[in-house]
């Protein structure tokens, strides 16, 4: 028998269960959906837009700590993003609408917050 999923989260970029994060306009030219399981997932940190070079979260694309930004049009309106760290090494950054509830999720689900 599969595990009942619940949806925690949901807004036009994420949306976090108890068992995945999905994740939209990852790739640059398809604007397409990542799903990444939460055991996946090592950890994640919470930074504000004046940790960024130029004061500015990273509209899409890499950001000056090899974080990939996956493409929001709302990005310029949002003041924090959280950037998570896979098992693979690779990072994934976005911005979602309620970052402090979003990461209040993340402890939820076992994972730790990094420096």
């Amino acid at each position: 028998m599969s595990p009942i999923v619940v949806t925690l989260y949901h807004d036009r970029i994420l949306t976090v269960t108890n068992t995945t994060l999905v994740l939209s306009g990852v790739s640059r030219i398809l604007g397409r959906r990542e799903r990444i399981a939460v055991e996946k997932v090592v950890g994640f940190r919470v930074r504000h837009e004046s940790t960024y070079p130029h004061g500015q979260i990273p509209r899409q694309g890499l950001s000056d700590d090899n974080v990939w930004f996956t493409k929001d049009v709302n990005r310029w309106r949002r003041h924090e993003a959280i950037e998570i760290v896979l098992t693979s090494g690779r990072a994934l950054g976005f911005t979602p609408a309620h970052t402090a509830r979003v990461a209040e999720i993340l402890v939820k689900l076992g994972l730790p917050a990094l420096p």
